[in-house]
């Protein structure tokens, strides 16, 4: 093989490779959105940020969590920490690390950074001799993969500038690009392969053509073509990847007698190295149950070596693939099936933690462990024996307390807690709650999502639930005053109380609750004061239903993220007719003013009345329910207060505005009886104003 067959062989050898681009930390996004059952400030499914004192003592380890983040949950309990140089060689394989090119919808490989920063060094080396574009390359639609990967350009670039040293920028360096950019045109359609070299080229083209048409080929998905055009210039460890891209039992047969001479005898490094890697993805093809016990062999050993990245995504795909009764008898794997209850049950857990004593073991039999459970008393007593300093201590006390029926054990553990984990702690204690105290201290939630929300504290759904359907309007004023409720908090339940005390006719409430709404709303205050001074209940009573149709931010119900990001007045813009994008942070009054469903998943059951209300406060609390459950959307609501109030008072200036929102809020949940009333009405007494203008027809 001469100098220019080696540097494009080696060229090629490594743009079929790929290494996603690192980011700055682990951080799991929530793609679907808050909608998925469960406290959306406890996500099951994976740790939200992992910081470095978690590759030493994790937090709580959740069944649901990633294979990545429970292996190096799983060498934190016995001891075994991933060293820095290993987790910067984890990190890029890490499914929850993520780039640019991650959104709400999945991958766009067009957007990987690492892709983005190779293409333009590729058309910037390409530009020094033919300033013309080529046509931009169209990549993978989301979920996909790419075809042609970061490597690819940047390896391309590289063998460019190389070519253009040594040769210049004539004609033939003009051809070599041509060709290169009939390659880059397979990445994402099958595009024709790059025309031969011209006859009286020189050899250095021919041979590089060659190199060219066989990665065309490749990309263009005509594998066995590219195999044998691979075999003829002698590069078999390419032949190989297009016969792992065939995949079928005769081509994978080819692939393995092409890489294990390869693997074994081959004088190039680096060569080895990727060849071992192909071996290693065509046995967890073929054989994924040996592949598994080869790789926890590896991947328990002190020092996982350089592959542990690739070792524990393949690892991964191997224990799914791979036979059951094998797992169970391999030790990562093992204590994985045990965690998710798929293969080791409770009883066989705790044999494992009595035989072992070795903390994985505990925190597995604690994780499987119910109330009833007939080693409870056992793994209670080894759970309080842990040490603080123990990496187990986090995961034992959180099941102590998620397996005490009296609530014992519900206070955060002395120790420093994520939010995510202290969330966790939070939602046990507030489901033993023995007093609007325990409301207060257990109910708030610090985001754990605080790079996606503007929001430190909030509600979560059990919160939002208990204060909701739990609490009577004199017992949510209460807990309104504790001092560990968070101000921020505290002033937009106080919003809550105002309209909910509106809805129940308790002006009283409603006016001890005046400055808070204020505060939270200023451009609503004269509203307030001009409601507050009336004496006639009727006038006060309409007034009170203008302020809330201009502001239907305003609900009568707590929901989870009680937080407002914007002014309150612009979140529920109108149904269907929205002058700015809906605010997730809040249900708008059209759809749940008082009580209605959640717009985010399955509407949640009302919660038992908590335990520390006396029978008189259970009775009130029964009425008030029913109050609200009888208050139709605020739409319908409101429109009927408002129409009243303009009956006698056509021409108040805030109706103009009033009206039309309502006009606008009508649809969907909202019957819009009075639609055809309000309308008229608006364009009949305000025909000149803004309000008017923006609402063109009723339908």
């Amino acid at each position: 093989m001469n100098f220019s067959q080696r540097s494009l062989f080696l060229l090629l050898a490594t743009l079929i490779l790929c290494a996603p681009a690192i980011a700055a930390e682990r951080a799991c996004a929530f793609r679907q959105g808050p909608s998925v059952e469960g406290n959306i400030y406890e996500p099951a499914e994976w740790p939200v940020h992992l910081t470095e004192a978690d590759f030493v003592r994790p937090g709580i380890v959740r069944p649901g969590h990633d294979h990545f983040y429970l292996y190096i949950a799983w060498r934190a309990l016995r001891g075994q920490a991933l060293t820095p140089q290993q987790r910067q060689r984890m990190a890029p394989f890490d499914p929850c690390w993520v780039t640019a090119a991650d959104d709400a919808w999945g991958y766009d490989a067009s957007q990987d950074p690492a892709l983005v920063a190779a293409l333009a060094q590729w058309n910037e080396t390409r530009a020094s001799v033919i300033p013309a574009a080529p046509a931009a390359p169209v990549f993978a639609h989301h979920y996909d993969s790419a075809n042609c990967h970061a490597d690819a350009f940047r390896n391309a670039a590289r063998v460019l500038a190389s070519r253009i040293a040594s040769f210049g920028k004539g004609p033939a360096t003009s051809d070599w690009i041509a060709a290169q950019d009939a390659v880059f045109a397979s990445c994402s359609a099958k595009a024709d392969l790059p025309k031969d070299a011209p006859a009286d080229a020189p050899a250095w083209l021919r041979a590089d053509r060659a190199y060219q048409q066989a990665a065309a080929a490749l990309y263009r998905g005509d594998y066995p073509d590219a195999a044998r055009r691979f075999d003829a210039i002698g590069a078999p460890y390419l032949a190989a990847r297009a016969d792992l891209r065939a995949g079928d039992p005769a081509a994978m047969a080819r692939a393995r007698t092409r890489l294990e001479p390869l693997a074994q005898a081959a004088d190039d490094s680096a060569m080895r190295t990727d060849a071992r890697r192909l071996l290693q993805m065509l046995q967890l093809r073929t054989e994924p149950a040996v592949l598994l016990a080869s790789l926890e062999q590896r991947l328990a050993a002190t020092d996982p070596g350089p592959s542990i990245g690739q070792d524990v995504r393949d690892y991964a795909l191997a224990y799914r693939n791979g036979n059951g009764s094998a797992r169970a008898d391999l030790g990562f794997a093992g204590w994985l099936s045990a965690l998710r209850g798929t293969g080791i049950d409770a009883r066989q857990a705790m044999q494992k933690w009595r035989e072992t004593r070795e903390p994985p073991w505990l925190v597995a039999a604690l994780t499987l462990a119910t109330t009833d459970s007939s080693d409870l008393a056992q793994l209670r007593a080894d759970a309080l024996r842990l040490p603080v300093n123990s990496p187990a201590f986090v995961s034992a006390r959180y099941h102590l307390a998620r397996l005490s029926a009296d609530g014992a054990l519900t206070a955060l553990p002395p120790v420093s807690l994520s939010a995510q984990d202290a969330n966790a702690f939070r939602r046990i204690g507030l489901a033993h709650a023995r007093s609007l105290a325990d409301v207060a201290r257990f109910a708030p939630r610090t985001n754990a999502m605080a790079s996606e929300v503007q929001s430190a504290n909030a509600l979560d759904r059990d919160g939002a639930a208990l204060i909701n359907s739990g609490l009577t309007l004199d017992m949510q004023v209460s807990l309104l005053r504790m001092k560990a409720l968070p101000p921020a908090l505290r002033q937009d339940l106080a919003v809550v109380i105002w309209t909910r005390a509106f809805i129940l006719d308790r002006p009283q409430v409603a006016a001890n609750m005046a400055g808070m709404v204020k505060a939270a709303i200023p451009a609503a205050a004269q509203d307030i004061d001009n409601m507050l001074v009336q004496t006639d209940p009727a006038q006060r009573r309409a007034l009170g239903a203008l302020l809330l149709a201009r502001f239907p931010g305003m609900v009568a119900d707590a929901r989870f993220e009680l937080y407002y990001t914007v002014d309150p007045a612009t979140i529920a813009l109108p149904n269907m007719h929205r002058q700015t994008a809906m605010d997730d942070s809040r249900d708008n009054w059209w759809y749940a003013f008082a009580g209605g469903k959640s717009g985010y998943g399955e509407a949640s059951a009302a919660p038992p009345a908590p335990r520390f209300l006396s029978r008189a406060q259970r009775k009130t609390l029964a009425a008030e329910r029913a109050a609200l459950a009888a208050t139709p959307n605020g739409a319908d609501y409101l429109a009927s207060l408002v129409m009243a109030y303009a009956h006698n008072h056509p021409r108040d200036p805030h109706l103009a505005p009033a009206l039309a929102t309502l006009i606008r809020a009508c649809g969907g949940a909202a019957q819009g009886a009075l639609t055809g009333a309000m309308f008229r009405h608006l364009h009949r007494y305000f025909p000149g104003s803004e309000a008017a203008r923006r609402t063109p027809t009723h339908h």
